[in-house]
């Protein structure tokens, strides 16, 4: 971690929906034995995948990586959400970013005005 940029530190952080001090014990229970990281982040979202179930029903605008790993359910978020809070909690830095794919390539609807 003392190697890290500074500017990195921030993706090692605990945030609104990536509770790090609440899942700090199950991610070191689950993938503290596992030296190498690209090991941890493999066993971490193959945990994330078996533990939690999808679907769209399980939507919840307020819902938290922790209440994910409670509830064992949720939607891609949900699974971003456990997934990167449980790398924080191994040191690793993670973040979510997101988009539609069907944005890619395309010219945008509203160009912006020129002046």
């Amino acid at each position: 971690v003392e190697q890290l940029p500074d500017d990195i530190l921030v993706y090692l952080r605990g945030s609104r929906y990536c509770e790090t001090d609440r899942l700090i014990g199950v991610a070191w229970a689950e993938f503290g034995a596992l030296a190498a990281v690209r090991d941890r982040v493999e066993a971490i979202v193959a945990f994330v995948h078996k533990h939690n179930v999808f679907g769209y029903k399980h939507a919840r605008s307020d819902k938290t990586a922790r209440n994910a790993y409670q509830e064992k359910q949720g939607l891609c978020r949900d699974f971003a959400h456990l997934a990167i809070t449980l790398c924080r909690c191994m040191n690793i830095s993670a973040r979510y970013c997101t988009g539609y794919l069907d944005d890619i390539g395309m010219p945008p609807v509203d160009p912006p005005s020129k002046p």
